[in-house]
């Protein structure tokens, strides 16, 4: 062990540690001191000459120091006295003859003190598997220990000793143990009672022996955890197990096992496609699959310990949804059981109610609150595979799910899906607070950063009820080729006055065509008479009708007639209604899809006819591409940019028009 010197003349230090001494002689040109040492066996002197030369004689036994020409100082040197007990004579000729005495060495009787490493050694007296782990560590703290042993049941027959302080009892013909142990072979160890001795030395003597006695049973295994998790193409399966196919994608899933109930550990795991054979045994708990198949992939997972006793076996189903849109539909219910009563439908009655808007079209239902893995509601890609719409229905403005489900929305719209919003305070979950209907306030538009699938939405205000403005909402006035809906008294409470105190309103934009408008009880007090308060949204990837009210609280017959002209617009078996979509402001939307490989659209409006660019930047803001530069007409435009000669990475795009200048970030990944 080293320990920090002070340098002085003509003086002796003695440095202290548990194990050792490290004496220091000092010779100069008058003085040498000391001439005489008694030392412990295994201590250290330092000779040190700070001036002059020397020429040293060895005459000690065993030598001290090396003779040869005059050196220069200054010099040192260092001798370490592990030596047979007894005193050796030292002395320096010509030019140091001073540098003369002797060395006393006597018995070093310090021993180190040891103990078991409570956090990763069994713990006495505990029922143990075939394979487990003890750890050594100085009882003092001291880090110099070098060696370390261990017996079993037999202080004659110990194993040789090793720089690693962590023994595992184990199989060592099994392999991929961690590093920094000691593999010691449990071939023999028998079920009963066994002793663990262990001790370790430092670099001069051996510790006292400590021990720890155990019991071995048979039987123990392993156990694998049933709840399998992973990720494709860096998101999380849904619960079951489900995710949308991508080329090119990694699937990976991880692991769970313990051996802790008998104070075993895992040493490896396999698994095996089902049909298939087992893979190599591999010691990181995570499996790695590259470009798997469309369909559905079933494996099996396996985990072994350190003594070599297999686990159970668990399954885990992968479903790689290829969406196909058909003319089915789903109809999910995502709010609580209700009463039955005026303002609380039970599930029954909603679905009665949409079995009635889609006839005779094939459907199934899904209850949310039913649809359950491990007692977790989902919706998944899998539930969506085959649906040409959904019909999404949330009427319990306070208890929300839509946040919950945004995910597969997103993704299902992002696969071509068509959906059909109904419901209460849909975008409540969202942390979205209605600004007070007669006031004018900022309208907010959701990115797709957000996972919102809803992300052309800009609301303009959330309707709430108030003491002023009470239960404002009685319907909306169709347009274009859709009737008008209007709420039914029937189905909401008297003290409402057959009118709603939840609606959503919209800013129209360009691709949105206007369902209805809103009508309110009180038009001269409520400025939000006429505006939108459903639309229907369509691109090349999605098409989406989002109704503000409730349609399930208005007149059935009503709601009927809406649908039969929606359902065949939304299926595509019909023509789009004509309906112009005004434009009052400048606006750049996000790139769609974003992030992107190769190619990405994007979608920018004028309110008027004018000189545009709309150009792309690198992240060092070195222009790429310029997709636009020339007289632009009013409306809205479509921009494909194609970045497949371009490396991934963010890239900026800026709109500039007029006045009116707006930037928007969008993510090439190759």
């Amino acid at each position: 062990m080293k320990s920090g010197l002070l340098l002085f003349f003509g003086s002796l230090l003695i440095a202290s540690s548990a194990f050792a001494t490290v004496w220091l002689v000092l010779s100069g040109n008058n003085f040498f001191a000391p001439s005489d040492l008694t030392i412990a066996q295994g201590d250290t002197v330092v000779w040190s000459n700070i001036e002059g030369t020397h020429n040293v004689a060895e005459v000690s036994q065993p030598p001290l120091f090396s003779s040869g020409e005059p050196a220069p100082a200054p010099w040192e040197y260092q001798f370490v006295f592990n030596v047979p007990l007894g005193t050796y004579d030292y002395e320096c000729e010509l030019h140091a003859p001073e540098m003369a005495g002797s060395v006393t060495v006597e018995e070093y009787t310090y021993a180190p003190e040891i103990k078991f490493d409570e956090n990763r050694s069994i713990p006495a007296a505990a029922t143990v598997g075939h394979g487990f782990q003890i750890a050594v560590v100085a009882a003092n703290g001291d880090p110099t220990l070098i060696g370390f042993a261990v017996s079993i049941d037999d202080t004659l027959g110990w194993s040789e000793w090793f720089e690693y302080s962590v023994f595992l009892i184990a199989d060592p013909t099994l392999g991929l143990f961690p590093e920094g142990t000691v593999v010691l072979s449990n071939e023999g160890l028998a079920a009963g009672a066994h002793t663990i001795y262990a001790r370790a030395r430092d670099w001069r003597t051996v510790s006292p022996t400590i021990s720890r006695t155990v019991t071995v049973v048979d039987g123990f295994r392993p156990t694998m955890d049933p709840g399998v998790t992973g990720t494709y193409d860096g998101t999380e399966f849904y619960p079951d197990g489900s995710a949308y196919h991508a080329s090119n994608a990694d699937a990976q899933m991880v692991l769970h096992a313990t051996a802790q109930t008998y104070y075993g550990q895992i040493n490896a795991y396999r698994y095996q496609e089902s049909p298939g054979p087992w893979s190599d045994w591999f010691s990181r708990p995570t499996v790695h699959l590259s470009d798997l198949a469309i369909g559905e992939h079933t494996f099996r997972f396996m985990a072994r310990d350190i003594a070599g006793t297999f686990s159970d076996t668990v399954e885990f189903s992968i479903h790689l949804v290829e969406q196909t849109l058909t003319d089915s539909i789903i109809i999910v219910d995502e709010t609580r059981d209700g009463t039955g009563g005026a303002g609380s439908p039970n599930d029954e009655q909603v679905d009665n109610f949409y079995e009635a808007m889609v006839g005779s079209l094939p459907h199934r239902q899904i209850d949310y609150a039913t649809h359950q893995i491990g007692g977790a509601s989902y919706l998944s890609p899998l539930d969506l595979q085959n649906a040409g719409l959904l019909i999404y229905h949330a009427d319990d403005k306070a208890n929300f799910h839509i946040g919950e489900t945004r995910g597969v929305l997103a993704e299902y719209m992002d696969h071509r899906g068509r959906v059909i919003l109904s419901g209460w305070d849909l975008l409540a979950p969202f942390g979205i607070v209605g600004v007070d209907s007669a006031s004018y306030g900022d309208s907010v538009e959701f990115s797709s950063a957000t996972r919102f699938p809803f992300h052309y939405l800009r609301l303009r205000y959330a309707l709430r009820s108030s003491s002023t403005n009470p239960r404002v909402a009685t319907g909306f006035s169709g347009v274009a080729d859709f009737p008008s809906v209007s709420i039914d008294p029937a189905k909401v409470p008297a003290s409402w006055n057959g009118a709603m105190d939840r609606c959503w309103v919209f800013q129209e934009r360009s691709d949105c065509i206007v369902i209805g408008t809103l009508t309110v009880s009180n038009p001269g007090q409520n400025p939000l008479e006429g505006r939108t308060a459903a639309h229907y949204y369509y691109s090349p990837n999605f098409r989406v009708a989002v109704f503000g009210i409730p349609l399930y609280f208005c007149h059935q017959q009503e709601a009927q007639a809406l649908f039969d002209v929606l359902l065949p617009t939304m299926l595509a078996l019909g023509p789009f209604p004509e309906c112009a979509a005004r434009i009052d402001e400048y606006m750049l939307n996000q790139n769609y899809p974003n992030p992107f490989n190769a190619t990405t659209e994007i979608v920018y409006e004028l309110p008027k006819a004018g000189k545009a660019s709309l150009r792309v930047f690198d992240i060092l803001g070195r222009e790429v591409a310029t997709l636009v530069n020339a007289d632009v007409t009013a409306g809205s435009h479509r921009v494909m940019f194609d970045g497949s000669e371009l490396a991934s990475g963010v890239y900026f795009y800026r709109l500039q028009a007029g006045n009116f200048v707006a930037t928007r970030k969008m993510l090439l990944l190759k």
